[in-house]
Parts: structure tokens; sequence; C-alpha cells
């Protein structure tokens, strides 16, 4: 065989081995979207109205419209059996070296026209879901800047990405979800506001009895609105803020974390100070976990039922499954100001919770420990009240702050050194103790 016939071999063969490899990697893709779309048929919220499915030897194309919403649901539903249509055109590629699916979302004709006014041509969304040869998954929506100006005001909205990693089997998920911000006002200038871009990112792997670990973020480089109401201006703004989140298994039960600060917080120009959040969960059992998730969505609103006295029981089952697993709650929130620290601290726990305890109030209360402190700078209270209301209210609502206060102290619910107001309340052992002082439960809620 000379070398002319043996490339002309060759080519055949590459191009035989390559139309087989886009038969059945089309085949395959086209495959996994019939069984999405037909996975939907196992909840009532959305329904296929219509489907029609092209196959092709390089592309295959779906056009399918669901209907989304609940029927004949009643005052139950948050919509009230109001319903919606969708029609999406998926054009599946089945070039195994550039495997993707591309989304167009059809909009009517007068929908059409509304958006033209507003992206100016530019697809409104975008959808594009590429497919490696190993069942890696990558789903990136985006929708372009836009502006719109007319009579009323004006916004400037910046666009939005999101990128989402996953496999053919949700053991992973990766998902960066960026807003680039958005700035508008009215033209009477009554009302304006600027947000800074937004990141949220996170990363998760479907650990045990389908639940998921792993850790999150979340970035807002800050927010500045104001208004103006009757003679008083209002404006709020703060800095930046993150918020970091993370969840891992402990000896076979989840833990939960999550710290976040927030920086050069404003009210009318004038310095608030820094927030600050920790939060910790602990000792949670990722069974009854995932049974209340499944409860609330594939069995609840996934299928129209929102007010699930169908579930109570078996929710009520779950929830003392968590309870036997000892969780426990901690969470600390701070306000750092000029006058001083505000702060809200909260410290919840249980142990060796029955069903029976549950209905002996006495009983529980020997089981659970807990504690909420609460403080406050004076100052800073009184500071607030001047700058958020109008001239005339402010003696009064001062003089009623402050006899609220003075009340507070004379009950022993409040202690005050002039600067810090402070309260701390305490239930340990079945006791129950409030600054230091043990009360009775009536006493507590101001019962005689």
């Amino acid at each position: 065989m000379n070398k002319t016939k043996l490339a002309l071999a060759l080519a055949v063969l590459a191009g035989a081995g390559f139309a087989g490899a886009t038969w059945y990697t089309g085949s395959t893709l086209d495959h996994k979207v019939s069984e999405a779309g037909d996975a939907l048929k196992d909840y009532k919220i959305v329904k296929v109205m219509k489907r029609d499915f092209k196959k092709g030897f390089w592309t295959s194309t779906e056009e399918v419209t669901y209907q989304l919403g609940c029927e004949d649901e009643g005052e139950a539903s948050p919509l009230h059996g109001a319903t919606g249509q969708i029609t999406l055109i998926n054009t599946i590629q089945h070039n195994p070296f550039g495997l993707e699916i591309n989304t167009k979302v059809v909009y009517s004709d007068k929908t059409k026209e509304e958006l033209a006014k507003i992206f100016k041509g530019k697809e409104p969304l975008e959808i594009n879901t590429k497919v490696s040869l190993s069942g890696d998954l990558q789903t990136r929506v985006s929708s372009p800047a836009f502006t719109v100006d007319d009579e009323k005001g004006n916004v400037n909205w910046k666009g939005f990405n999101t990128l989402i990693k996953y496999d053919k089997n949700a053991s992973y998920i990766d998902f960066d979800f960026a807003i680039n911000g958005a700035e508008g006002k009215e033209n009477n200038n009554v009302t304006q506001f600027k947000l800074g871009a937004i990141a949220y990112k996170g990363s998760y792997k479907n650990a045990v009895d389908g639940v998921y670990a792993g850790a999150e973020s979340l970035t807002i480089e800050g927010f500045d609105v104001s208004s103006k109401k009757q003679e008083k201006d209002i404006q709020v703004s703060m800095g930046q803020l993150l918020l970091n989140s993370e969840s891992k298994f402990n000896n076979g039960l989840l833990d939960f974390s999550s710290k976040g600060t927030a920086d050069k917080l404003k009210f009318n120009s004038k310095d608030i100070g820094k927030f600050e959040m920790n939060l910790a969960v602990s000792q949670i059992d990722p069974k009854a976990l995932k049974g209340i998730n499944e409860l609330s969505w594939k069995k609840g609103i996934l299928q129209c039922n929102f007010d699930g006295k169908s579930q109570a029981k078996a929710m009520q089952a779950l929830l003392m499954d968590i309870l036997k697993k000892n969780p426990s709650v901690k969470q600390n929130i701070k306000l750092h100001t000029p006058e001083g620290e505000s702060m809200i601290a909260l410290d919840l726990s249980s142990k060796d919770i029955k069903q029976e305890d549950l209905e002996n109030p006495g009983q529980l209360m020997n089981k659970v420990n807990a504690m909420l402190a609460l403080q406050l700078p004076n100052a800073f209270a009184e500071r607030m009240i001047r700058e958020s209301i109008e001239e005339e209210a402010i003696e009064p609502t001062l003089e009623m702050f402050q006899s609220s206060v003075q009340l507070g102290v004379e009950d022993g619910k409040l202690e005050s050194d002039g600067k810090l107001l402070k309260t701390k309340i305490q239930l340990k052992d079945g006791k129950i103790v409030l600054n230091g002082k043990m009360v009775e439960l009536p006493a507590l809620l101001g019962m005689h």
C-alpha cells in the first residue's frame, strides 16, 4: 500500500472513530437531558406542558414548555393558585471534544419588546453547560449590564455572572456567583442608592447520607442608601461585609460555624462602628437533617404542600432525633461604636432529652442549659433616637426611653452603671438566674 492510500485509510478510520465517538457521546448526553426532564414529573410545582425533541447526529434540539406554580392550593400557597409558563430551547452539541448544551429562553413578543428597550439588542440571559468526557459539568449563567433612564429616575445595573461546577451524580458542587454592582436614584432625589460588587462562592461535597459539607463565603463591597422623609434626611451606608461559613463532620455528626464582619457603618454620615458576628452549631444528626430537607422540599414545597400538616408527626420525630444527639448553639453579635460595645450573646444546649420531656416543661427545663446576655451603651441609644426621628418627637422619646430603663433597673431586669445597659438571663439545672439572682418564671414574665 502506498503512502497516499495509507494516509487515506487512516483518515477514514479516524473519521469513523470520531463519528462513532460523536454518536456515542451524543446519545449519552441526549439521554441525560431526557432524564433531567423526566425527573421533573415527580414534582407538582413544575409541570411539563409540551416537549419536542429532535435528535440529530451532530446536534439535537429540545424545546420544552414548563408550567411553574401550584394550582388550586388555596390560602396555603404563597401564590394563591397563580401559575406561569416558561419555554426553553436546549441545543445539544455532540462533538466529543466539545460537548455542550446551550439553553435559550423563549420570550413572548411583548416581553421581547420590553427587554429590547432595556438590553439594547443584547441577550438578557445566557445559559451554557459544558460536559467533559469524565462526566464533570459546568453551567454558566450570565446577564449583561443595562441602564434604565426615564421620567421616574435611573438605574445602572452592572450585570451578573454565575459558574456552577458539578458531576452527573451530584457528588460535589462548586459555585461562584458575582453581581457587579448597581446604582440609581429617583429624579426628585427622594431616594438614591449605590450597591457595590457582590461575590458569593462555595464548595461542597456529598459527605454523609445525602448531606453536603463544605465552605462558602460572601463579600459585599459596601452599599449606600439615602432618602428624604418629610423634613428628615436618612442616610445609611456600610463598607465591606465579609461572611464565611463552614460545615464538617465530627464523629458522624455535623458541625457548622460562621463568622462575619462589616466595617464603616454610618448613619447620616456619622460613624456607627463595626459589626462582628460568630455562630457555632454542633452535634447535628445528618440523617435527621436529610429527612427534614426531604419533608420540607421533596414532599413539601415541590409537591405544592405548604401547610406541612400531613408531615407534622414525621417532622416532630426528626426534630426529636436531632435533640437526642445533644446539639448546641452559640452565637455572639457585637457592634463596636464610639460610645462603647453593643452585644448579644446566646448559648443554648441540651442533654438526654426524651419525647416525654417535651410534654413536661418542668422536666424539660432540667435538661436544657441556656444563656442570653445583652449590652447597650446608653449614649449610643440616645444618639440613635436623636438622629432618626423628627425634631419635635426627640425629647418625649428620650424621656420614655430613660423611664423604661429606670423601671427595668428597679425591677432587676436591667443593670446600669450610667454608661452601659446590661442584662443576663441563665437557665441551668432547672433554675432561672437573672442578673445574678434566682427568679421564678412568673416573676420573670411580669405575672402576679
